[in-house]
């Protein structure tokens, strides 16, 4: 019944593995890289702040053009405005008056040698007066209503800024170029953590398999010493070491398939599915890169992020210090103006005008020079960062390159351990067959083969992972992947 038992726990497990592999969503790394591109958020962010930056670009090529603002306005003052020249008419009317009263003095002198008594005359000057005022107008203009709309359209055309707008166009594009070293920068770290996690599957994935054929080498050992046991041929003692063993054996089985588990767990968080549905379709297998140092220090110097996220910060600092100095000459500009409604317009108020415009700062409290040399010094400091960037990364390259060959050559120096632990197995196995030899021999020469196989394939995958770090230090993960796909076999 026990037996039963484990036959059906096994069946079950048989059904699930085949099942999962039926099912399951094979990946490349090449599928897993391109689809983590696709799903992380943090590229879309970038490449929203990337855009971002574009529209600062056309903006600063925007100040260029002219300036174009149409101004509507509604305008009601606490009297209309306007101008009274009735001083002036008073005046008219005055002197008019008493000429009539000369002439009508004169008049009654020649007819009646008498002239006009001064109450006569007061009354001619008063009718006079009143028919001179009835006949001139009052002397009045109005200027302006006391309410009035206005719409108004200005332009405003930059003809000389000092090259202001020129530079401030090549600091808005190394910004967007900084931007782009940015967004290259988080593809690249999605990348070598998608690499990480991969070869981290493989790695679970080949371990397994090592552990589970140690089982079942132990197993198959527990079984032939139950039967030497029966008929005497070794001592208690060698097969509780098989039983023993077996039981540690069962135990690193699991914990291989645990481990098996969480790398499915990481690699399905970064391309986001589900980690039961994943297969990875790659092998763990050994390919030589022939390449040498120095073609990666070649490219570390035209191709390195860093590198170019410093060279772009270079070239903003010293459109801003041209900005600076832009400061110590005049701005020439021309305008122009329109009035579209007339009924706010005063005889003194022109409907339209053009003109020109000049501005120099001649003194501003040294503050432009200042200016000025505090973004060329900030300008001048990053030849000097580059070139220690550009020395840490070179140190960086050699390390890594170093640490790949180290990788590379424990791997290979391990195929000879393994082609002698195998033949140990092997006489340790045919040796407790016959007698000669004991559990002990068989369950170490077992356990030897298994340290060997685990450290090559620790080895191995130390050797793609310093080699991706190192393609990632030159900015060249797509030529990693490319290489890492070219060489599989599908």
């Amino acid at each position: 019944m026990k037996k039963l038992s484990k036959f059906l726990i096994l069946f079950n497990l048989s059904l699930l593995l085949i099942s999962n592999n039926i099912y399951a969503e094979s990946f490349r790394l090449m599928d897993a890289a391109t689809r983590a591109q696709k799903v992380n958020k943090g590229i879309a962010v970038s490449q929203k702040k990337l855009d971002s930056k574009e529209k600062a670009v056309s903006s600063a090529i925007g100040r260029y053009f002219p300036n174009v603002v149409l101004d509507f306005s509604y305008i009601h003052l606490n009297d209309e405005v306007g101008i009274s020249l009735n001083p002036i008419k008073d005046a008219i009317v005055e002197l008019q008056a008493r000429d009539q009263v000369s002439l009508l003095n004169l008049q009654s002198l020649i007819s009646t040698g008498t002239p006009l008594s001064a109450e006569m005359q007061q009354l001619v000057q008063q009718q006079a007066k009143i028919k001179l005022n009835e006949a001139l107008p009052d002397f009045y203009a109005k200027l302006k209503p006391q309410s009035y709309p206005m719409l108004t359209l200005t332009v405003t055309q930059p003809i000389f800024t000092g090259l202001k707008i020129p530079n401030a166009v090549t600091a808005a594009k190394s910004q967007r170029d900084m931007e782009v070293v940015s967004q290259q920068q988080t593809i690249a770290q999605t990348n070598i953590e998608v690499i990480d996690y991969y070869l981290n599957l493989l790695l679970a994935k080949e371990n397994l398999k090592v552990r589970q054929e140690v089982y079942d080498g132990i197993l198959k050992h527990k079984n032939r010493a139950e039967t030497l046991l029966e008929t005497g041929v070794i001592q208690m003692n060698q097969k509780l070491r098989a039983d023993v063993s077996l039981a540690e054996a069962e135990k690193n089985l699991f914990e291989a398939g645990e481990l098996l588990n969480i790398a499915k767990i990481a690699l399905a968080s970064v391309i986001e599915t589900k980690a039961d549905d994943l297969k990875a379709s790659d092998t763990l297998i050994y390919i030589n890169l022939d390449k040498d140092l120095s073609s990666f220090l070649s490219t570390l110097k035209t191709k390195n992020l860093n590198l170019q996220q410093i060279s772009s910060a270079k070239k903003a600092l010293e459109a801003k210090a041209n900005v600076s100095f832009a400061d110590y000459l005049p701005t020439i500009g021309a305008f122009g103006t329109y009035q579209f409604i007339d009924k706010g317009l005063s005889v003194l108020d022109p409907k339209w005008a053009i003109g020109a415009k000049a501005s120099w700062t001649v003194f501003n409290g040294l503050q432009r020079s200042n200016n000025y040399q505090s973004a060329k010094l900030e300008a001048e400091a990053m030849d000097d960062m580059q070139d220690e960037a550009t020395r840490k990364l070179e140190l960086l390259v050699r390390k890594q390159y170093l640490q790949m060959q180290v990788s590379e050559k424990s791997y290979r120096m391990l195929e000879a351990s393994l082609e002698q632990a195998k033949e140990n197995e092997l006489i340790a196995n045919k040796r407790f067959e016959t007698g000669v030899g004991t559990s002990f021999d068989v369950i170490d020469a077992e356990l030897q083969l298994e340290g060997i196989k685990l450290n090559r394939l620790k080895e191995l995958k130390e050797y793609y992972k310093n080699m991706a770090d190192l393609y990632n230090t030159i900015n060249s993960l797509d030529e990693f992947i490319n290489f890492w796909t070219a060489n599989q076999i599908y």
